[in-house]
């Protein structure tokens, strides 16, 4: 199977997948608003711990934010052989940190500010991690159809999916984490 028959492959996947994103993406949003207080704490925690990140120069910035998405759409990928749980999980927390940040940004920036801080390297970025989960939740169906009538095609599905993520998936990451670095640090620069 070449990696466009694939892609094509994963058409239901997908749609199901980016339904499970946006959902998660309005229910971090309405938490975060329901919560603010609680959800601001959180968001510190989790920006303290990138602080350090923030300070290093940008080589090691690039490899750090390229490395941490491989390791999490990798993980979505291989993860998928526990019935598809993983990549779904995958889906709702990130999702869910990108609805929270959305409400927190609005509250003491403008939308559009938000937007130039997270389209550049998301445009490539959320549909990389989409593609990831919904190839770990098919490689999920096919051990599901394995347990429960022993025809499931696993190997050949994981083989299918860790060279789609090698050739296709991987590089792409390289630019979203190129364009995070260089290119959204410059522009959040920009609108301090």
């Amino acid at each position: 199977m070449n990696l466009k028959a694939y892609l094509f492959s994963l058409r239901h996947y997908i749609l199901f997948s980016s339904l499970v994103f946006i959902f998660a993406i309005l229910n971090g949003y309405f938490i975060a608003r329901n919560l603010p207080v609680h959800t601001k704490e959180i968001l510190e925690t989790f920006k303290e711990f990138l602080e350090p990140i923030t300070e290093m120069n940008p080589f090691k910035q690039l490899l750090i934010v390229f490395l941490n998405n491989a390791l999490t759409t990798f993980s979505a990928l291989l993860f998928g052989t526990i019935l598809g749980i993983f990549p779904f999980l995958c889906l709702l927390v990130n999702g869910g940190i990108l609805g929270a940040l959305t409400f927190l940004s609005c509250q003491s920036l403008s939308l559009s500010v938000f937007l130039m801080g997270i389209l550049p390297h998301g445009i490539i970025e959320i549909p990389v991690l989409v593609v990831c989960c919904s190839s770990g939740m098919k490689i999920g169906k096919e051990v599901g159809t394995r347990l429960f009538t022993k025809r499931g095609k696993i190997k050949e599905e994981f083989l299918l999916s860790f060279t789609f993520f090698l050739r296709v998936l991987l590089p792409l990451l390289f630019l979203a984490a190129v364009i995070e670095v260089f290119i959204t640090s410059y522009i959040i620069n920009l609108t301090r």
